[in-house]
């Protein structure tokens, strides 16, 4: 699941690495092809990959109804612990302003902030209600699960990330209890800048059953 501003394309680097398994590339819907989470999930071990706000795009139920969750960029809170914290809040209200006036404009600054150099999709066939809708929940949203049951979290996050800190990282190893890795030099585009090193740690912790 991508998150905010994207689509299912920032992972289209992983169906090379993962021929042969049975993927579903969920959509949000920004550019129409709304792809929800699926009803029935695949028979065998389930792992959800999410990236940045894309985690808090599921009901608890969902999460808990995987075996495994990959947090790629990801935060408890946007805002961090403090949620006065004037320098995010600021930027969020300039991106708001930002998607009124220039959404292609703003959305090709964010593209580029996340080193994401594929094609904008067509500025005319966005839907900027959704778009506007998931930047307030970005602005607001805080994960209230307390540890999920039984299901392995694994979070992996850029050592350089600049939209998401690393101490975002920090906060939601100690909600969730999962295990963290940081990516050395990487930012805040992970699904499609460091797909090999992310699918490593995957198929790591995967086959060796490392993670507590």
């Amino acid at each position: 699941q991508h998150g905010w501003g994207f689509n299912r394309d920032c992972f289209k680097g992983w169906l090379s690495q993962l021929q042969g398994s049975d993927l579903t590339f969920l959509d949000r819907g920004y550019w129409g092809n709304e792809n929800a989470f699926p009803q029935i999930l695949h028979s065998g071990y389930n792992v959800l990959v999410c990236h940045s706000l894309g985690l808090h795009f599921f009901t608890k139920d969902q999460l808990n109804s995987v075996d495994m969750i990959v947090v790629l960029g990801g935060f408890v809170c946007f805002h961090g612990h403090n949620p006065a914290n004037q320098i995010s809040r600021k930027h969020i209200n300039r991106m708001q302003v930002r998607l009124q006036r220039e959404p292609d404009q703003l959305l090709k600054d964010f593209y580029r902030d996340c080193s994401w150099y594929g094609e904008v999709p067509d500025i005319a066939l966005l839907n900027l209600d959704l778009l506007a809708a998931d930047l307030d929940l970005l602005d607001t949203v805080c994960l209230q699960y307390e540890p999920l049951r039984d299901v392995k979290v694994l979070i992996l996050h850029g050592s350089n990330d600049r939209i998401v800190p690393v101490d975002r990282a920090d906060e939601l190893q100690k909600k969730l209890t999962g295990t963290l890795f940081q990516i050395n030099g990487a930012g805040h585009g992970l699904p499609f800048t460091h797909v090999q090193q992310c699918l490593e740690i995957i198929r790591d912790k995967l086959c060796g059953s490392q993670i507590d």
